[in-house]
């Protein structure tokens, strides 16, 4: 809507006053676009706001995230599938291997566990080639450059490209010695208790609360005649 003030002269010198209002459509559309932009000016200020509060929150949890990978109590590291290279870790781990961190560039896993726990990982690995699912969690012994062995427990965030085929993985790695212990000392007890019975010249058995035989020495071949097999799961 267009306003103006007019004046009209006469003939004889007088001027008479008016108004004039008018309403053109370049105006409404340069007004239309100016209260556009007045939105969208509004828009980028408050996005830029709060990008500025996204970027901080986003420092904080990188802070929180390094503090915490640096000062953990388990060994934490990234592999690379495709070289077979650790590509970083923290200090807990490079202690464990005896190493410094600009070593890891040159170290592989292979090259850190024993033959055992290195046909374990080979296995593991090619069944993830595969495309066979394996769990998160697995466990080896490691020897570090320092000659220390221990057992750990991994805990894997596998990484995958874009086909969906794993590239990489973030580890945690936990030290399970005590646990190991315990079950190589009750895998030695049981098997001295099973040499014990089996050659011992009594004749011992065992039943579960169904009185069904679930163990039966060789003694009762002399005993009773028969094979401890044919006695182990027949009621008592």
């Amino acid at each position: 809507v267009i306003d103006s003030a007019y004046f009209r002269i006469r003939r004889s010198g007088s001027r008479r006053g008016g108004q004039m209002t008018g309403r053109t459509e370049e105006t409404q559309e340069l007004m239309k676009d100016n209260s556009m932009l007045k939105k969208r000016v509004q828009e980028l200020e408050r996005l830029e706001v709060d990008l500025r509060r996204a970027e901080g929150a986003l420092k904080e949890r990188e802070a929180a995230y390094r503090h915490l990978y640096e000062n953990s109590h388990a060994a934490i590291y990234r592999v690379d599938f495709k070289t077979g290279k650790f590509l970083e870790a923290n200090d807990l781990f490079c202690e464990y291997l005896g190493c410094r961190r600009e070593d890891l560039a040159s170290l592989s896993p292979l090259e850190i566990m024993t033959e055992e726990s290195q046909r374990r990982f080979l296995e593991r690995m090619e069944k993830m080639g595969r495309g066979i699912a394996v769990p998160d969690t697995a466990e080896y012994e490691v020897v570090g450059r320092n000659g220390r062995s221990w057992h750990v427990r991994l805990h894997n965030r596998f990484i995958y490209d874009t086909d969906g085929k794993v590239v990489a993985s973030d580890v945690i790695a936990t030290d399970v010695p005590e646990r190991k212990r315990s079950e190589e000392a009750l895998l030695a007890s049981e098997a001295r208790f099973r040499s014990i019975i089996s050659t011992s010249q009594e004749w011992i058995w065992a039943v579960d609360t169904s009185f069904r035989h679930t163990f039966c020495n060789s003694t009762v071949e002399d005993v009773l005649g028969y094979h401890p097999d044919e006695i182990v799961q027949r009621d008592l």
